[in-house]
């Protein structure tokens, strides 16, 4: 009898730890973050309407910036205490094949390699790799891709009289771009096997470039100038005390109780949290501590880490997002000229630049939205597949332009946007040229150097007439000053890497350059 007891009572005991153990991660938010983009049927691109129909003839130009689809964590992150999670089966592949051509239309054979990534050594554990898209990434942009074809071949205005690859290629000029990751050429290309029917087999030219100094995300490996920037901006009052509120170190403290103090990071918060919740795995519910994960504390975090970005983005008149994306800035507002000034080419093509596409990143989107739109922008970070789209259309001999003039329509996440200089989201093109005017093929990125003092500074001997007692109680002051003005150094810039550090991983160790 004691025996069965015993056992009884250590059965009792192991079932309460599994209960206990298993709560820990058991919190949910009650619906999904907009970032996750489950409603992305929902954010179609408006039509225009009757009146603004009136003032136009035609679309001339679209161009198109969007974020890539779901993906798996960009990197190895430790993002709460007992952080475990394995990625498997992530399904979408690359179909690959070599060409010793860079020009050759043909296929050199019938052959197709499918990479796969075996079940060895890697940062998620399974067979998945960091940053890898997912089969739910593959729909959403899919699903971008027929909704270009909706509004730009059957909307009332097309862009194109239908959309068949080959007669459109043929007949107009296409800029396709990405960096070089897996999620961003895929998702870019994705999108296009939808907007486009292909009846043959065809090679298609795809731009990309060096990851390490590609610009169409920010990068200091290009442009050190960003690095100086970010410093200053940490640097105001403004941001210093909101980094110091009593809401942010309370919001802290009750992140230490839920995740562990030491085992999570401001940095890589956001990502941990979408990464789990969009593909269903719980976060820590906090039931060890005496915090619990809410709503409040879910979206306060969420909210803390947009602020964090969108407070550098739009500092000091969007300098920092102008600096980063302006050479992209410079290619689009090309483009949009070569359409105005009547060109008969444009710098990629012999044809007249018809439809440019860059598969981008969050950190693509927010800052070229932040440099164009300013405080116009909600600050909000750009989820999967999010769609930015550039329209150009002609005027119509009786609008405000007359004949020879040029609308613009600038479309995101579904909305017609207000650009700052319009009253109507159907605008005068010359006002979305004066707010690309900051872009540049090389923009000012390097940092001044600072020439060091020389004896003829100096301010005069009168130093040499202090007692060694002066100089002795100088420098006890100094070292005293000194260490205090270290040590408030240290906790303000870990303080300020915790809050950005790492936002996705990248090149850099800035917190703004990394690219989702």
């Amino acid at each position: 009898e004691t025996t069965i007891r015993v056992v009884g009572m250590l059965s009792a005991l192991f079932v309460v730890f599994t209960v206990c153990s298993s709560v820990v991660y058991a919190w949910s938010p009650a619906t999904y973050p907009e970032y996750c983009s489950k409603d992305i049927d929902s954010k179609q691109i408006p039509a225009l309407s009757a009146n603004d129909l009136t003032l136009v003839t035609e679309l001339k130009q679209v161009q198109v910036m969007i974020r890539h689809g779901a993906r798996t964590p960009y990197a190895k992150m430790n993002c709460w205490k007992n952080y475990d999670v394995t990625w498997n089966n992530c399904n979408v592949t690359e179909l690959m094949l070599a060409s010793p051509s860079y020009t050759d239309p043909s296929r050199p054979s019938p052959w197709l390699f499918r990479k796969l990534y075996d079940g060895s050594a890697n940062y998620l554990g399974g067979n998945c790799y960091t940053g890898q898209l997912l089969l739910e990434g593959y729909q959403q942009e899919e699903k971008n891709g027929f909704m270009l074809l909706d509004a730009y071949v059957n909307g009332p205005l097309p862009l194109f009289a239908n959309n068949n690859w080959d007669e459109q290629y043929s007949a107009n000029g296409f800029y396709l771009r990405s960096d070089d990751e897996q999620r961003t050429l895929m998702s870019g290309q994705i999108l296009l096997h939808t907007f486009f029917n292909v009846t043959d087999e065809v090679i298609v030219p795809w731009h990309t470039g060096d990851y390490n100094l590609d610009q169409i995300y920010p990068n200091s490996n290009v442009c050190p100038r960003l690095n100086q920037i970010e410093d200053q901006g940490y640097a105001t009052p403004e941001w210093i005390a909101e980094n110091t509120s009593q809401a942010i170190t309370q919001l802290t403290s009750d992140l230490d109780q839920i995740w562990g103090a030491g085992y999570w990071s401001w940095g890589t918060a956001l990502d941990c949290m979408m990464t789990a919740v969009c593909t269903n795995r719980p976060l820590p519910s906090g039931s060890a501590s005496t915090v619990l994960m809410s709503e409040a504390i879910f979206n306060a975090t969420v909210a803390q880490v947009e602020y964090t970005y969108a407070f550098m983005a739009l500092n000091n008149n969007s300098i920092w997002s102008k600096t980063a994306m302006g050479n992209i800035a410079w290619q689009m507002r090309n483009n949009l000229l070569n359409i105005i000034s009547g060109g008969t080419s444009s710098a990629r093509s012999t044809t007249p630049l018809k439809f440019a596409l860059f598969s981008a990143h969050d950190t693509s989107l927010m800052p070229f939205l932040a440099a164009v739109l300013g405080d116009v922008w909600d600050g909000r970070w750009a989820g999967y597949a999010y769609l930015v789209s550039m329209e150009l259309y002609s005027a119509s001999a009786a609008s405000p332009l007359g004949a020879g003039g040029y609308y613009f329509r600038l479309i995101y996440n579904g909305q017609a946007m207000l650009v700052p200089g319009c009253t109507q989201t159907l605008c005068d093109v010359n006002v979305l040229l004066d707010r690309l005017a900051f872009g540049q093929e090389s923009m000012p990125c390097s940092v001044p150097t600072v020439v060091p003092s020389t004896e003829d500074d100096s301010c005069g001997d009168d130093d040499a007439a202090l007692s060694t007692t002066h100089w002795s109680l100088l420098l006890v002051l100094s070292l005293v000053v000194g260490a205090l003005i270290g040590a408030a150094g240290v906790v303000f810039l870990e303080k300020r890497r915790t809050l950005g550090e790492s936002i996705e991983l990248s090149p850099s160790t800035h917190p703004l350059h990394n690219t989702m």
